[in-house]
């Protein structure tokens, strides 16, 4: 197992009440703390259907447009202040990406997987159980981080975000962790025994 990363008091303290009775933490990680722009992230491609890529297009011309006309009117104030403004909108979400990615953490047991996820300044912890989990997939980065997802049986009532993209995802998932096919393995042998353990118990 790699590296445990050291997880603050209060997600220790959420995790006790969290966890069944007789049950303890197996592991606990968070996000590879790195901040990134999205833009260069993704080697300048934005996928010319998606949602950001028309919003940062319009931006850019809107940026372009406002800075070209205050040039023209010899208003170079102006020309620096939009220069200003709309590198402040590029880098927001950025901003916003990585706050979220600073205080996510996650954890799990053997019955369960544990989420701390921060939305707009609100700190909110979930649980799933792995019985209620269908599958486990994982992708893995160059760098040897990657993705834990966990595809469920039913709807869950939170979700969690891609670190690089910024787009939501339609289920949970570890984002950015090290060692993510050592992790998967892991959690897919856990979710396989638990499973098993349900459909005996439900007998």
């Amino acid at each position: 197992m790699g590296k445990h990363i050291r997880i603050d008091d209060e997600f220790n303290s959420e995790l006790q009440n969290l966890l069944m009775e007789k049950e303890s933490v197996i592991w606990k990680g968070k996000p590879k703390p790195k901040f990134s722009i999205t833009i260069l992230e993704l080697g300048f491609y934005y996928d010319v259907a998606s949602g950001a890529a028309g919003v940062f297009g319009i931006l850019l011309f809107v940026i372009f447009l406002v800075t070209y006309l205050f040039y023209m009117a010899g208003n170079i104030i102006g020309v620096f202040l939009t220069i200003l403004i709309g590198f402040i909108l590029i880098i927001l979400p950025d901003i916003i990406k990585y706050e979220r990615k600073k205080h996510t953490k996650y954890a799990f047991s053997r019955n369960k997987v544990f989420f701390q996820l921060w939305r707009w300044g609100n700190i909110s912890y979930h649980a799933i159980d792995l019985a209620d989990v269908g599958k486990i997939t994982y992708q893995e980065y160059k760098d040897k981080t990657g993705v834990i997802h966990f595809l469920p049986k039913k709807p869950f009532d939170f979700y969690t975000y891609d670190f690089i993209t910024g787009s939501r995802r339609f289920y949970p998932t570890f984002e950015m962790i090290p060692n993510a096919i050592e992790i998967y393995e892991q959690l897919d042998a856990l979710r396989k025994e638990r499973v098993k353990r349900h459909v005996l118990e439900n007998q």
